[in-house]
């Protein structure tokens, strides 16, 4: 931990130019600051595109710098990253679903590897030699801790810099809640330390998130899909937060279907006067005890016995205005729930929606607890920016003049103030739903300072209410079939009076959870935050574990009722809020200091694992609710190619995600994903004793097709080449190697998104129809074995094709190998007469190696991704 306390020197760089580096979480906020910073009397610009992001650079005088106040000048760098500069994950050693055993990855060592390409790089020359670090990240934990995965970067190269206290007390951030110009002079006028208290309760949470989350995700997802063959999801993953929101939802599903219909009882007074019936409201509302309502009716119309017959009595008449508070300022959980209820809108897509809003200056920052503005918070001049609007511009004037009203109750958490609008936004200035959540917002704010409403009802509404006066008297008769279980009362032609009835109705079930009501669910509960609410929820719908049905409404699907009900029959303590919460609270205590990072991880590790060590020796629990649900991989699926150490059919397991299947052996084969398997000509594996019969694999638009081993794919071997070596001392990846393999692949299941050929360049199957190198792609080029009468070779690595002519009619790769370049020769067979009209080609036939002759060059022609 540095040290907060050890002020900079106030003497640091007297009479000389001082260079500070200013590093903001996105672009926009970037060139905003900039803008800001450079908008009185700056110097010598320069903007340009850094290697990772835009950079702007000035010379300016004022404003001066706080803390280096003797400093003649002061040079602004200006950029920023895009969010997270690392990504938790484990090591090489840890990636394979097949040989690491799940429970291993609660004790091995988490690596951070780079985002995004180039970033680091980005950095370390940005900061190269500057005097001082001001952080411009979102003023919450998550942009705290990027604050300090960019000082691991930046220290070290400032100028007598080092991980050190003294680097860090020319180390500061920025506190701020809009991006106006005035919002960013204030703050950086008010700058502040770095919380590294709040970003350890990040790293704290990734870690746990990371090793319990994967441990349970990779061991399910192995036992159900090496069982079942229709789950339709490509991972059966857990999550720490995702599971009890999916639980949540099950538990309302559950009540809907466990519900049985009771009877209750109920008073029904109508009176009729005036010709029209008014229906008065029991205060009890019901019963459930049909007696005692009936005794109630039996005396409200039992002769009184004074000679007066019985009646209904009009004890008091008061007159209510309908009055409707001001509502409390908008917080981010509010704002998530008004706009599923109000707007229709996803809380996952309301949060971007507002994200973008805010980036473009029209919102103040939407992540936030706070539900009271800060009594600093300008409300007049927030108004004012909406007095010309058209829309509300009349009412707003008029709030000025009167004075806006104190907003009402909420709580002032300290962080960000509550959502509100920076600046106006013309009718048709903003479209889609950035129009509808910036018109949300502004309504709400304007609501928040106005009077409470009050309801004025029209003479129609007037005239459809009899007059009553105290002490008046309505003759009371119980109305024929009076105990019928609905009826209704007779109007009559003249005269008033008033029935007393007993009216039976059943209760009905509660309705699937809204958004809304799950929002609201998850924040009393403490699963997730104000920002990772939304994830969650998308999360569940995105893993097919619930659907979203009409009036916004989670129902759970067969795959997340299973799963729940699965983790109840075992612990109900991994889909129930309470362990999480517990975590979320242990981490709220990181962020203040008062817990260690390294003593909550442990101690929540340990509970974790012993709940997984329980959940594997349970797992037949919960297969007794796949079993009954999902079919088992034997009873799904079509044969399609040979396996080669029985003789018999795999069968073709669609999934997601794909696999082949042996019945016989109960052996899974899972294949790649992303591209098209078909059977192809009963060919069978080069490999000695593989025996398997292969398949082709075809990715990409046009089609590149490879064969394909299923045996191979799934048992690859180092001499092949294209294997990721583990090694006991883990390398962090470049961020260029990073960046290729995010465009090439993804993980699924353990398995590889694969959108180039799935098998190593070094494989048998492929170095016997491989033609030459791809020396742009780092592959090789294979002839497509799917050519046929358009004869192509393929790049292994890329989605680059070369097209020979029409006029040859087949391609044949040859042994002979060309001795400058090592490579095949091939022999292409020219159309009947063809061949002739080509320069250099004696007959219907030519044999070169595409490298060097100039005879096959001449024929080709390259496309990279169809063009």
């Amino acid at each position: 931990m540095f040290d907060v306390n050890l002020p900079s020197d106030p003497n640091y760089g007297s009479g000389s130019t001082i260079t500070i580096l200013h590093v903001a979480e996105k672009p926009s906020i970037a060139s905003s600051v900039a803008k800001a910073l450079s908008s009185r009397g700056a110097q010598n610009f320069n903007d340009y595109k850094g290697i990772g992001t835009p950079v702007h650079e000035f010379t300016s005088v004022n404003p001066a710098f706080t803390f280096a106040p003797r400093a003649a000048r002061t040079f602004h760098r200006v950029t920023s990253v895009t969010g997270h500069v690392y990504n938790v994950d484990f090591g090489a050693k840890y990636q394979s679903w097949d040989s690491v055993d799940p429970q291993e990855l609660y004790s091995a060592p988490i690596v951070r590897k780079p985002c995004r390409g180039s970033m680091v790089k980005h950095l370390e020359t940005a900061g190269k030699g500057c005097d001082f670090v001001v952080l411009w990240m979102d003023c919450d934990r998550e942009g705290e801790n990027i604050n300090f995965e960019v000082l691991g970067i930046v220290m070290p190269v400032m100028k007598n810099g080092g991980k050190n206290d003294r680097t860090f007390a020319r180390v500061y951030r920025a506190h701020f809640s809009a991006i106006s110009e005035g919002d960013i002079l204030k703050a950086y006028g008010k700058l502040g330390k770095p919380d590294q208290c709040q970003s350890q309760a990040v790293d704290a949470r990734q870690e746990l998130d990371l090793k319990i989350g994967v441990s349970f995700s990779r061991f399910q997802t192995r036992f159900f899909q090496g069982r079942y063959g229709d789950l339709d999801s490509s991972v059966i993953s857990y999550g720490p937060c995702q599971t009890p929101t999916l639980g949540f939802v099950v538990q309302r599903h559950i009540d809907i279907e466990m519900f049985k219909p009771e009877p209750y009882w109920t008073l029904d007074l109508g009176i009729i006067k005036g010709g029209r019936i008014t229906r008065a409201t029991w205060e009890y509302g019901r019963s459930f005890n049909q007696s005692k309502v009936e005794v109630l009716a039996r005396d409200g119309v039992k002769d009184p016995g004074d000679g007066t017959p019985s009646a209904a009595v009009v004890t008091k008449v008061v007159t209510r205005e309908k009055k409707q508070g001001r509502p409390t300022p908008l917080n981010t959980v509010a704002f998530l729930k008004a706009c599923s209820k109000g707007l229709g809108i996803g809380p996952h897509a309301a949060l971007s929606t507002a994200e973008r809003l805010y980036l473009s200056g029209y919102l103040s920052y939407p992540r936030t607890e706070s539900s009271a503005y800060p009594p600093s918070f300008d409300i007049p001049s927030a108004l004012a920016q909406q007095s010309s609007d058209p829309r509300w511009g009349a009412y707003v004037r008029d709030l000025l003049r009167a004075g806006p009203c104190g907003a009402r109750g909420g709580h002032d958490a300290g962080d960000h103030p509550p959502i509100t609008p920076c600046r106006g936004a013309g009718t048709n200035e903003l479209g889609g739903d950035m129009g509808r959540v910036y018109e949300l917002v502004v309504r709400h704010f304007i609501a928040t300072v106005s009077p409470d409403a009050e309801a004025e009802l029209d003479d129609a509404e007037e005239r459809q209410l009899p007059d009553f006066r105290e002490g008046e008297r309505l003759p009371l008769a119980p109305p024929e079939g009076s105990k019928a279980k609905g009826g209704g009362v007779r109007a009559v032609a003249t005269g008033a009076r008033a029935t007393l009835a007993v009216k039976e109705r059943m209760t009905v079930p509660p309705t699937h959870l809204t958004e809304s009501e799950l929002i609201g669910r998850m924040e009393k509960n403490g699963i997730g935050t104000d920002a990772s609410i939304p994830t969650h929820i998308e999360n569940i719908l995105k893993r097919n574990y619930a659907e979203l049905i009409t009036g916004r409404k989670l129902m759970p699907t067969q795959l997340g009722l299973v799963l729940a009900n699965g983790y109840h029959l075992i612990d109900s303590a991994l889909v129930l809020p309470k362990v999480r919460a517990d975590i979320e609270g242990q981490c709220d205590e990181i962020s203040r200091g008062a817990l260690r990072k390294e003593d909550v991880v442990q101690r929540s590790l340990e509970l974790f694992e012993g709940k997984f060590v329980n959940f594997m020796k349970n797992i037949a629990k919960m297969d007794v609710l796949f079993g009954s649900s999902f079919s088992k991989l034997e009873d799904v699926g079509k044969a399609f190619t040979r396996c080669g150490l029985t003789r018999r059919y795999l069968q073709y397991i669609e999934g997601p995600p794909t696999r082949l299947y042996n019945r016989f052996t109960e052996t899974v084969y899972p294949m790649p994903g992303g591209g098209i398997l078909k059977q192809w000509s009963g060919k069978i594996c080069a490999i000695a004793g593989c025996g398997f019969e292969l398949c082709l694999y075809s990715v990409g638009s046009p089609t590149r097709t490879f064969p394909l081993c299923p045996h191979c794919y799934n048992n690859p071997r180092k001499e092949w080449g294209g294997l990721e070596l583990e090694e006991e001392e883990e390398e962090v990846e470049s961020d260029d190697e990073v960046d290729e393999k995010k465009k090439k692949q993804a993980s699924i299941a353990g398995r590889t998104l694969v959108l180039n050929c799935p098998l190593p360049d070094g494989h048998p199957n492929i170095e016997e129809i491989t033609v030459c190198p791809d020396l742009e792609n780092g592959g090789v080029f294979v002839v497509d074995v799917t050519s046929n009468n358009k004869w192509s070779f393929v790049s292994t690595k890329a989605a680059t094709t070369l097209h020979l002519g029409k006029n040859v009619k087949r391609v044949k790769v040859l042994d002979k190998r060309d001795e400058a370049t090592f490579c095949r020769f091939i022999e292409v067979e020219f159309k009947d007469g063809e061949g002739d009209k080509v320069e250099g080609v004696e007959g219907d036939r030519h044999i070169g190696c595409l490298l060097s002759d100039p005879v096959l060059q001449g024929l080709i022609r390259k496309s990279f991704d169809g063009f």
